[in-house]
């Protein structure tokens, strides 16, 4: 209720003729959180990918770039290479009340278990009861499954680097929200720990000059690629480009050259992109 509370006023209503004073309140619905659609991996036309990708080029590199030149090559490529990935897969319509669990198959039975109400209400005879009756346990029989396959298919995916997060689902409510840290007695003062701990602040880099290559730079290679990539968990979450690890690594395996051109003028320069916080993480840099 509390985001809903807009205004109070005690003076407006008459008295009850008690010791209490009635209180008007002023309440505005907050306005609904609706979720973007986002590409249904699973049902990617990967086929159509794998031609696509098998002779994709990566634009070369400005020679020698400035940083901010730099930066804009490599934003623009891998944008351009994220665009191509997520057209190929089709977009879910989630609603307000959608679920991770939720499959086509209990969109179905939903909708006959909405015939079927429907048909017994107007009908109101023992055979229609019965087939409503029979559809709702069939519908709710579903959801369980559908509940208990999609955690059990988390558990499997989730790597020991990110079991915890299993763990944190299953205690109840009343453990503590967030971690206790040094110094830091509220969530605001943890989050800010956090911040400063993993995102240190860097000086500003600057805006003008020609970056150099780096002659000690180590060349960077398609196995480092394909081991940094199979140290990711494919069930943790995307960044902001909306590409999981899954993908990433599907896209390695069809052209290993894609991921190694993007990073390997970061590495040959030496020059660390100063990414904004939605392209901290997500991405193949």
């Amino acid at each position: 209720m509390f985001p809903a509370f807009r205004s109070w006023d005690a003076s407006s209503l008459s008295s009850t003729g008690s010791d209490h004073a009635p209180i008007l309140l002023t309440i505005r619905p907050t306005t609904p959180h609706h979720d973007r659609p986002r590409p249904r991996w699973q049902e990617g036309d990967w086929p159509g990918l794998t031609e696509r990708l098998k002779n994709w080029l990566v634009p070369p590199p400005p020679d020698p770039p400035s940083p901010n030149q730099l930066d804009q090559w490599f934003s623009t490529a891998l944008s351009t290479l994220t665009t191509a990935i997520e057209a190929t897969a089709p977009y879910s319509r989630p609603s307000p009340r959608s679920e991770a669990c939720w499959t086509p198959l209990l969109t179905t039975l939903r909708k006959e278990f909405m015939k079927a109400s429907l048909r017994a209400k107007r009908l109101r005879t023992p055979e229609s009861y019965g087939m409503a009756t029979q559809s709702k346990l069939s519908y709710f029989k579903a959801i369980k499954r559908a509940k208990a396959t999609y955690w059990a298919d988390f558990l499997a995916k989730t790597s020991p680097n990110n079991i915890w997060m299993a763990k944190q689902l299953v205690p109840p409510r009343k453990t503590p929200r967030f971690p206790s840290l040094p110094d830091a007695s509220n969530p605001v003062a943890v989050n800010n720990a956090l911040l400063s701990h993993f995102f240190p602040p860097k000086d500003p880099l600057p805006t003008r000059g020609r970056l150099k290559r780096n002659p000690s730079a180590t060349p960077l290679t398609k196995e480092e690629i394909k081991l940094a990539l199979s140290k990711s968990s494919p069930s943790s979450a995307p960044g902001p480009d909306g590409v999981p690890y899954a993908v990433w690594k599907k896209v390695n395996l069809i052209n290993s050259m894609i991921i190694l051109k993007l990073l390997s003028p970061l590495v040959t320069f030496g020059y660390n992109p100063p990414l904004s916080q939605d392209r901290q993480q997500g991405s193949p840099g």
